[in-house]
């Protein structure tokens, strides 16, 4: 970063399984914490700005709805770390922290796709069926980055998806594209390691006013549809 000197660091790594943070503490620590106060005192010697890709999980889903001003509570490590790392972007005099849920999007055959790769492949997997989440659409992420940085804003930015629904209800919805529904398990929160917020819903009017727009997650999926169709001729 000293060679290069970036004008704007956008940083999107993380040990981002729930579960796995609470099995590995001192990797989720090291990655998700002190990996990103390296970045931040790299940030901070050339004057760079950081844009910093947070996490709905800094909350306790007691009461849905998150404002950028609602005080963050996590109830798991992986939120712990996280509400971590965002204290520390946050003594930078340029940064962006940018908190979302689930992602989704389709990157082509063959190529990482997360969910969507573990239903082409076939195989029964399970997902939470309790959460209410608001899915967001990967490409309005970069959207949503350009806005920001265009109106060198400062700040925490939450952003959301339109629909409210079940991760498993979302990942049947997409399973149906590739006629794949039977391998899509229901399974409770108490089955998992980590606790998860019971309503994981964002407030996105701030970016919102400022000119974002989200996919409808009807739009997203006709839009994964028909490039899966088209990668398949």
């Amino acid at each position: 970063m000293q060679s290069f000197k970036p004008t704007t660091v956008i940083h999107t790594v993380a040990l981002s399984d729930p579960d796995t943070c609470e099995r590995k503490k001192d990797a989720a620590e090291q990655t998700n914490h002190i990996g990103t106060k390296n970045i931040v005192s790299a940030c901070r010697k050339i004057g760079a700005r950081l844009d910093y890709i947070s996490t709905v999980y800094v909350f306790d889903g007691i009461q849905g709805g998150y404002t950028e001003d609602d005080k963050p509570n996590p109830i798991n490590w992986y939120g712990e770390t996280k509400r971590r790392a965002e204290d520390e972007v946050a003594t930078l005099p340029q940064f962006g922290i940018f908190r979302f849920d689930k992602l989704y999007g389709y990157n082509g055959i063959g190529k990482p796709n997360d969910d969507i790769s573990k239903i082409l492949n076939g195989q029964p997997f399970e997902v939470n069926s309790d959460q209410i989440r608001q899915p967001l659409f990967v490409d309005d992420v970069a959207t949503a980055l350009q806005l920001i940085q265009g109106n060198s804003a400062n700040g925490v930015f939450h952003l959301a998806g339109p629909d409210k629904l079940t991760k498993y209800e979302l990942t049947k919805k997409l399973a149906k594209l590739f006629g794949k529904e039977e391998f899509v398990i229901p399974i409770p929160e108490k089955a998992q390691l980590a606790r998860r917020p019971k309503d994981a819903t964002l407030c996105s009017t701030k970016i919102e006013e400022m000119g974002m727009v989200f996919t409808p997650l009807a739009t997203a999926l006709t839009k994964i549809g028909k490039a899966y169709k088209a990668d398949r001729k």
